[in-house]
């Protein structure tokens, strides 16, 4: 069950990762996870998987767009 400080650690541990780099360790009960710089990503994805199950708003960080792809019907 996610829990409000889970998000805070896990928005903490995203902050940590995108300033300093390196690896984030983050830890929820006996569960160890860590977060390389190259896996920024995943750990967004995480951070809106909490979000969503505690029903808090989406952050922008969560929202934020790929890249759109060029679709061309016909031709």
């Amino acid at each position: 069950m996610a829990t409000q400080a889970m998000l805070d650690e896990a928005r903490a541990a995203y902050h940590t990762l995108m300033t300093r780099g390196g690896l984030v360790k983050l830890r929820h009960y006996e569960r160890e996870m860590v977060y390389k710089a190259a896996d920024p990503a995943q750990l967004l994805a995480y951070i809106g998987r909490l979000e969503a199950s505690l029903g808090v708003p989406l952050s922008q960080a969560t929202l934020r767009r790929t890249p759109g792809r060029r679709v061309v019907f016909g031709g």
